[in-house]
């Protein structure tokens, strides 16, 4: 009996870890993802990037090594400060700040959709902003 109960608390055990360890991000570059998206379909990933948003109604998470970015879908109280940090300024005359964070979330890839890659965000952290040098 002894024998058995701990067979079964080690097996327990490891399927505890390796459920806990799929559900832990995986850090990659986001050029990495945007190049080879069916690889990270579907998986929780850590990136970062910098915000870059028009001020109006167009935005994309982008890295300086790569052409490519990633539409965020994060809600307000994962997004509020970083995404409210990129446009600033007087009413019609926004400038822009540049915000780099570390996204966390679920890439989706939709090859026949545009935006054919989405970053469904569940944490933001280290927030970075730097102003224009005008200011």
């Amino acid at each position: 009996m002894t024998v058995k109960l701990s067979r079964l608390i080690a097996v327990l055990a490891v399927l505890w870890s390796g459920s806990a360890m799929a559900d832990d991000p995986k850090p990659v570059a986001l050029c990495e993802i945007v190049q080879h998206p069916s690889a990270y379909q579907g998986l929780i990933v850590r990136t970062r990037g910098r915000y870059n948003s028009d001020c109006l109604e167009r935005s994309v998470f982008v890295s300086a090594e790569c052409r490519l970015g990633i539409e965020l879908d994060a809600p307000d109280r994962i997004a509020g400060h970083a995404f409210d940090e990129v446009c600033v300024g007087p009413p019609g005359m926004p400038w822009r700040n540049t915000v780099r964070m570390t996204v966390t979330g679920k890439f989706e890839w939709k090859p026949q959709a545009r935006p054919a890659f989405i970053l469904h965000a569940t944490s933001i952290t280290d927030v970075t902003i730097k102003r224009p040098r005008h200011l």
